[in-house]
This record gives C-alpha cells, sequence and structure tokens, in this order.
C-alpha cells in the first residue's frame, strides 16, 4: 500500500542522508514513478507539485486534512527516539510535502510521540495523559463518545485510532478493531499499529 511504500521511502532517506525533505521527496518521486496502485488524492497533488514546481513543501491548504502524512511517521518517531525535540521537526517537514494543515501536523507530532513514549516503556496510562493533552488542544480529536467514522480526514482517523488504542487490551484486538472499522482501513490499521506495536 502507499502507506508502507511511503514509509520506507521515508525510513531509507533517514539512513542515508538524515533528515532531508528534499531526499524524501525525490524517494517519493521515484515511487510515484513506479506507478504504485494506491495514491492518495493530497499525495499526488503534493508529489505533482514537486515534480513540476521542485517546492519541497506546499502552502497552508485546508484541503490538506487527510490522513497521509500521519500514515507515514513511524520512521520519523523511531529515528529522532534519542533526541525528542526532532520529532516535531521531522514530523512536520515530512508532512509538508504532501500535507500542510494545522490539523494533520498536530496528528502527526501526537502519534510521533505515542510511538516514542510507548518505545521507552511508558504505560498506556501516560499514552492515554498525552492523547487527552492533544485533544483538550484541538476538540477535534475527541475520541469519546466515538463516531464511529473512519475516513480519510485525519480528524475521523485519530478518532478511530484514539478509540480503539485505549478501549482494547492487546495488540491483535487493537489492530482488528480497528481495521474492521472499515473506511480507511489500511491506513488507521497503519498508524495504531505502529503504536500498539512500539
Amino acid at each position: 500500500t502507499d502507506d508502507t511504500q511511503m514509509s520506507l521511502c521515508i525510513a531509507r532517506s533517514i539512513v542515508a542522508v538524515g533528515f532531508s525533505p528534499q531526499d524524501i521527496a525525490q524517494r517519493f518521486v521515484e515511487w510515484y514513478l513506479s506507478r504504485p496502485p494506491d495514491v492518495g488524492n493530497t499525495c499526488r497533488r503534493g508529489i505533482a507539485r514537486f515534480i513540476n514546481l521542485g517546492t519541497v513543501h506546499g502552502q497552508p491548504n485546508e484541503g490538506d486534512a487527510g490522513n497521509g502524512a500521519v500514515m507515514r511517521i513511524a520512521p520519523v518517531a523511531l529515528a529522532a527516539l534519542a533526541e525528542w525535540p526532532l520529532l516535531e521537526v521531522g514530523a512536520i517537514g515530512q508532512a509538508h510535502i504532501t500535507h500542510n494543515n494545522p490539523l494533520s501536523d498536530a496528528a502527526c507530532i501526537l502519534v510521533g510521540r505515542l510511538i516514542q513514549s510507548a518505545l521507552v516503556g511508558h504505560a498506556m496510562d501516560r499514552l492515554k495523559q498525552q492523547a487527552d493533552a492533544c485533544v483538550a488542544e484541538i476538540p477535534k480529536f475527541r475520541y469519546l463518545p466515538y463516531h464511529g467514522l473512519s475516513t480519510a480526514y485525519v480528524v475521523d482517523t485519530m478518532q478511530t485510532v484514539l478509540h480503539f488504542l485505549f478501549a482494547t487490551s492487546s495488540f491483535e484486538e487493537c489492530v482488528v478493531a480497528t481495521v474492521n472499522q472499515g473506511g480507511d482501513a489500511d491506513t488507521t490499521g497503519a498508524i495504531v499499529g505502529a503504536i500498539a506495536g512500539a
């Protein structure tokens, strides 16, 4: 899926050159030119802009509130694990190649922080505190009561991911319940799988 392939582009870029949005964008182009079967519209638009104009980051856009940037955050979270302040720079830097929207930015940072917190051994209660602090700042991400929407809109994605992350008790139950919600299941599964796996 585009989730996996774009994440691999980021991971390979970080391994090769450190964090470089320019290099990540170029790898996105190479992947895109291989004619993958599944490319989201916002990702397609951002990659086309880079190809045609050479601009790495797009302008802020209300239409960029999709979940495509969040689905590929795991490599950034892993690479920034030893240097937490780099998470925000890396998360937003990779996001703005295709998605320049405050809701997308906030989702990328939150998911990155949740992955990092889980990797360093924090309990689920600590992750829930982080999520709830984000929800206090961005009420659109409120996941209780859960409204049952699982679309490509980043708000619906975050509500779905957070709801099932905290309403389930194992990795398998979490991922299966999230994916079975339907909608943009590959992306919600990739995001919740990264957090629950960590």
